[in-house]
């Protein structure tokens, strides 16, 4: 039932509910608000505005421009996926416990999707705080974690994980829109350092590699284009 201030039982206004969808698609399509902005040709400060429910009435013709630039992107995605070549082999890692930390929930369900069908047995999570209460029940081999998250960002949590030495023993991959240099990851002392938006094959080759896997993927060329966005740190 709809209320009087337009409101709808509430879940928000209309603007407020579409904004939160816009959010998680581009999430999900890994796609920066920058990126966005730079595809339909608008100021990336017009993108966090729909995002966050301040523009009531969006202009028709910016919405069908945002619409295909999603499509787009997903299926540039799409066509990551579908390509990876290397084999999946649930027998040899039927135990490997990967832990997804991000508080975008289109990024959870991506990477989730995308290490499940590696053959990783996946749990995910919105913060660090969430992340310390699971492990504590379930150990992982490999943390896949974001810098920027309510509650307890990655920061806080590397900080915690080395008090706690069941922690500070499991291998991280920050993956975030933050990691733009080694220097914003070092402070975690992480394995690798990925940067939003990635490639969901490029993670999995280093994904790979983190963990020791027997039958790594053939190396990247010099040029590769993954390497972009891709860097492991120097150990």
């Amino acid at each position: 039932m709809t209320r009087p201030d337009g409101e709808d039982d509430g879940s928000g206004t209309a603007a407020t509910r579409g904004g939160r969808a816009l959010r998680e698609l581009r999430a999900e399509r890994l796609l920066t608000v920058r990126d966005l902005a730079r595809a339909v040709g608008v100021h990336p400060s017009t993108i966090r505005a729909l995002e966050a429910g301040r523009t009531a009435r969006p202009r028709p013709a910016l919405m069908r421009a945002i619409a295909a630039a999603l499509a787009a992107a997903s299926e540039a995605t799409a066509e990551v996926w579908g390509h990876d070549p290397a084999p999946c082999d649930t027998t040899s890692r039927a135990a490997t416990r990967v832990l997804v930390v991000d508080d975008a929930a289109g990024i959870r369900l991506l990477l989730a999707r995308l290490l499940e069908e590696a053959g990783y047995a996946t749990r995910t999570v919105a913060n660090g705080g969430e992340a310390l209460e699971l492990l504590s029940s379930w150990p992982a081999d490999l943390i896949l974690l974001d810098l920027t998250m309510p509650v307890m960002d990655g920061r806080a949590f590397c900080r915690e994980a080395q008090r706690r030495p069941f922690v500070a023993a499991i291998p991280i991959v920050i993956v975030s829109s933050e990691a733009a240099s080694e220097a914003d990851c070092a402070p975690c002392r992480p394995a690798a350092c990925v940067s939003k938006p990635f490639s969901p094959r490029a993670l999995l080759d280093i994904i790979r590699a983190v963990l020791g896997h027997p039958r790594p993927p053939p190396a990247m060329a010099a040029d590769d284009p993954r390497r972009a966005s891709l860097r492991p740190l120097a150990t």
